[in-house]
């Protein structure tokens, strides 16, 4: 069976009234996985400090594999300022350097197959050293999934124009398709879905995964799309870290070898089960024991 590499974020998210919690999408989508019981391999970077030495017990004691999480001498573990807009929504200041910024590249990375899907985000892009680490996996042949988290002040047009492109699976939502591009954000749907085909098929991108929030979400081709609405089933109580949890329910079915309609069903039952906690994740396994049991029989 295929595997996952996580080349991603392992942070500590500061809360306005003093909570500290462990996230970054890249160890949220690992934690998930590893909950519903499906491994992967975490590639990440912790500076030598207690921030970094909590992480790597606290990953370490979930069952996650700490091989490839390096130590940097110099540089702080990673931490963003969580705050609360007027919208109900977060905004995350971009924070200084630290040690995911300077992730450097292992010739023993090589050795994965490269039938392996490797995920990353636009977050892990935003420093040269870490995104000339990406780029050399990219070149290798790894099956790519690019999580487009827009977040403030780290990301471009630009840097986008030059890394869109040659990818299997590119997942974004529709707040983020209007930061991207909010000259088309005045579109119907039905036309934004046929720029971003258009868009697809000159770039060689084979899927987007397209969240729309309380209207659902959608699965693109270059010439097909597939609808899945909200379940119902739950009342909504958090919806911080619904897309990292989206994005790990549909790589657990992608994983498993799973159809389109599967693999978005799993996605929105994951996504809508973790917006009924206060987190990103849960440190509770009942929690995913609990969307095993209801969710993924058969």
């Amino acid at each position: 069976m295929r595997e996952l590499i996580v080349f991603g974020e392992s942070i500590w998210d500061l809360f306005e009234d003093g909570r500290r919690c462990l996230g970054g999408s890249g160890l949220n989508l690992a934690w998930h996985l590893q909950g519903i019981g499906q491994s992967c391999h975490l590639i990440s970077r912790v500076g030598r400090d207690e921030n970094g030495r909590e992480i790597l017990q606290r990953v370490q004691d979930w069952g996650i594999s700490t091989t490839h999480i390096q130590i940097d001498e110099v540089h702080p573990t990673a931490y963003l300022e969580v705050i609360l807009d007027e919208d109900g929504g977060h905004q995350y200041p971009s924070p200084p350097e630290h040690a995911l910024d300077f992730i450097e590249f292992q010739e023993d990375w090589l050795n994965f197959a490269r039938t392996n899907l490797l995920y990353h985000g636009t977050y892990m892009l935003r420093q040269p050293t870490t995104r000339a680490t990406i780029a050399k996996m990219k070149k290798a042949g790894f099956q790519m999934f690019l999580d487009l988290n827009l977040r403030e002040n780290y990301w471009s047009h630009t840097l986008l124009d030059e890394w869109l492109f040659d990818i299997d699976y590119m997942k974004l939502s529709d707040h983020e398709f209007a930061m991207w591009h909010p000259d088309l954000d005045f579109l119907s749907l039905s036309a934004q879905i046929d720029w971003m085909q258009s868009f697809m098929r000159e770039r060689n991108i084979a899927h987007i995964l397209f969240t729309l929030g309380a209207k659902g979400s959608m699965v693109l081709t270059p010439d097909q799309f597939f609808k899945q609405e909200p379940t119902g089933k739950i009342e909504i109580h958090n919806t911080v870290g619904a897309g990292d949890a989206f994005c790990a329910g549909f790589i657990d079915g992608v994983l498993q070898g799973k159809d389109i309609d599967h693999c978005l069903l799993e996605a929105t039952q994951l996504a809508e089960h973790i917006c009924t906690v206060d987190s990103a994740t849960s440190p509770d396994r009942v929690f995913y024991e609990d969307f095993r049991r209801h969710y993924l029989k058969g």
